[in-house]
């Protein structure tokens, strides 16, 4: 996945992640439950900027 946007820091990942893992990271910030196969997967957090949109 490639995010784009003006004044971004470059950051990878070398820990797999798939589209389940972008769902439990949208749930997590979303405060909701984890559903189905996002239950179970690593989120992005790693990768999510510190001090960006709560």
């Amino acid at each position: 996945m490639l995010v784009i946007r003006p004044g971004g820091v470059h950051q990878e990942s070398s820990a797999y992640h798939d589209h389940y893992s972008l769902l439990a990271t949208i749930e997590d910030r979303l405060g909701v439950p984890r559903l189905g196969q996002a239950a179970r997967a690593s989120s992005l957090r790693e990768l999510l900027v510190s001090g960006s949109a709560s």
